[in-house]
């Protein structure tokens, strides 16, 4: 099923932090000889963020004329994922890929976390190796 987040109106009606994208000039600014880089489109899985109980009855579907059972009943499906077309799902995506980020990494005072560090080395243009 393919549910479009623009027509319900609910955009309008919706307030989102902004935050910055980077354009193309911006990420090119970061690149050397020798880097790795990877597409990461968080667009493309929007469905793995689970929408806040508080808006999901709001992102919902009347499918009543298809599968309702006599003229009293109404059957109302809600969303409960990150739609394409909401306007919360790429803030709401960028979120939660942060603190995932944040699990997955741990705590990186733990001698025992494959993710911490002792010091930090910076390599800055000019300096000597």
């Amino acid at each position: 099923m393919v549910y479009d987040g623009t027509i319900s109106g609910l955009n309008d009606a919706m307030w989102v932090p902004r935050f910055g994208m980077s354009t193309i000039n911006t990420h090119l600014r970061s690149l050397e000889e020798e880097t790795w880089m990877a597409d990461l489109d968080v667009g493309e899985y929007y469905l793995n963020f689970v929408l806040h109980e508080s808006i999901r009855e709001l992102k919902g579907v009347d499918l009543t004329l298809y599968f309702g059972h006599g003229e009293s009943t109404v059957l109302w499906e809600t969303w409960t994922r990150a739609m394409m077309g909401a306007k919360s799902s790429p803030y709401q995506a960028c979120q939660a890929c942060c603190v995932a980020d944040k699990i997955i990494q741990g705590n990186p005072n733990d001698p025992n976390n494959d993710f911490r560090w002792d010091c930090v080395h910076l390599k800055c243009p000019g300096q000597k190796d």
